[in-house]
């Protein structure tokens, strides 16, 4: 004969438990207003010291609000493609020029073009503005893609393109799985060479990215097959009624989260009519970026999601 033991303080007449209050997760179409945001106070300037900044405070929401999810250590991936651009961007400048005038570095040595490569010179002196100038103007479309990185670490490409209505379905499934692919080859990666590491393979490095990069194309072939799969039995390109499960909440974090974003944009868009020479400092001369208490306030702006927005949820996998 079984026995059932009923826990203290559960009795008939025991008022019943406090509901747990599960932790939920941000909606990801407002980190996405959020990284506009960002985007947008990046493409008004080029004061070095706001770009800066600016790269400070996404970072900083990041790191503290990101899941635990594989998908969300991309941020890395799009960090190394930012330092990659301006990389790319210096080492132009150094062999084809475009500002050769200032402080003089050192020279290269110049190569005569055909006469169809006119207005190109190859080789010729390197000057510090001309470095300073091509870093501070590669760090916009750095910051750029660090913003594209955020939301994609941030906010789960799934939901977003399940809180979309069904109207957009069709454009959101392509945005989505645009988006995604970042992500995805990085997860992908990381269990490829964790499984490497496992096993215990030691080989060369050409060969070490031979056995790396076809188990990661093969690994994405078949999770696109997937998605196509589970999307063609959920119903895709029907005309059939679209439902939700459990659609993602709007509430006041949401809110003061898009509004953030939004607002540093549009500070960022005033100050950069009103006080120019503050967002767009001259290349010649060379002098140290200033601040103001408006790039002060979209630097706050930019950072205020991080204590505002509720914690990762684990459920957000």
């Amino acid at each position: 004969m079984t026995r059932q033991v009923t826990p203290r303080g559960a009795g008939p007449g025991a008022p019943p438990p406090p509901p747990v209050r599960r932790r939920r997760t941000l909606h990801p179409w407002a980190w996405w207003l959020w990284a506009c945001g960002g985007m947008a106070v990046a493409s008004f300037t080029r004061n070095a010291l706001l770009l800066l900044l600016l790269a400070g405070a996404i970072t900083w929401v990041v790191v503290i609000r990101r899941s635990a999810a594989p998908w969300a250590r991309s941020i890395r991936a799009y960090a190394w493609l930012a330092l990659i651009v301006i990389g790319i961007r210096v080492v132009f400048q150094i062999l084809l020029g475009g500002i050769r005038y200032g402080t003089v570095l050192f020279t290269l040595p110049e190569i005569s073009l055909p006469a169809w490569f006119a207005g190109i010179e190859l080789g010729g002196p390197v000057t510090l503005e001309g470095i300073a100038f091509t870093v501070i103007d590669a760090s916009r479309l750095a910051v750029l893609l660090f913003c594209v990185g955020a939301a994609n670490t941030l906010a789960n490409p799934r939901r977003a393109f399940r809180s979309l209505p069904r109207h957009f379905h069709r454009i959101a499934t392509s945005v989505v799985i645009a988006l995604s692919v970042a992500p995805q080859l990085v997860e992908s990666v990381q269990r490829v060479s964790r499984a490497r590491r496992l096993r215990g393979t030691t080989t060369s490095r050409r060969h070490a990215v031979r056995g790396l990069v076809v188990p990661v194309l093969e690994d994405s072939i078949e999770r696109s097959m997937l998605l196509a799969q589970s999307m063609e039995a959920r119903g895709f390109g029907s005309t059939s009624r679209v439902t939700r499960y459990r659609p993602d909440p709007w509430r006041l974090e949401e809110t003061i989260t898009a509004c953030c974003g939004l607002a540093a944009g549009l500070l960022a868009w005033w100050l950069h009519s009103d006080d120019p020479m503050l967002m767009w400092p001259p290349a010649l001369p060379l002098s140290w970026p200033q601040l103001s208490p408006v790039i002060v306030a979209i630097v706050v702006l930019m950072a205020l999601p991080g204590i505002v927005s509720p914690p990762p949820s684990k459920d957000d996998l």
